[in-house]
């Protein structure tokens, strides 16, 4: 900043740092730094692209990679909604009383929630075959 002072022609280097606070200069500033945030961004980007499709990466780092990357995307797993039980304090501190309430409020949410299901009784000569329906994670990552 000193160096900069003297070629812009300041006696005082210090008064450099003045010009900082400047509005001109601090909407050019953050505009050039938004130009080289840009310029990184697309680097980062391709780098973790390069990353998660790697084939000499370990799978977790990978899997981190396309994470990331999904992510920076808008692409995040919903969060769990916090509960809230109505009842103050720890389960600990609770009276057997409460803690009966607590059970029973969250199994009449839960049948609540339950679908109504119609039809026949699955019985085990009647039930469908089922196939092994988990994902291959190295066909994911491919």
């Amino acid at each position: 900043m000193e160096a900069a002072s003297q070629l812009a022609g300041y006696a005082d280097p210090m008064m450099g740092y003045d010009a900082l606070s400047l509005p001109a200069v601090e909407a050019f500033v953050h505009k050039r730094i938004q130009q080289h945030l840009t310029v990184d961004a697309a680097q980062a980007r391709r780098h973790l692209r390069r990353v998660m499709r790697g084939t000499k990466q370990d799978a977790k780092l990978r899997a981190a990679a396309a994470k990331d990357l999904l992510s920076r995307g808008g692409f995040v797993p919903p969060k769990a909604r916090e509960a809230t039980s109505g009842v103050a304090g720890t389960l600990s501190e609770l009276t057997p009383a409460q803690l009966r309430a607590l059970v029973d409020a969250g199994q009449r949410a839960l049948a609540d929630r339950a679908p109504v299901i119609e039809g026949e009784t699955i019985r085990a000569d009647n039930a469908p075959e089922t196939a092994n329906t988990q994902p291959n994670i190295a066909e994911l990552l491919g």
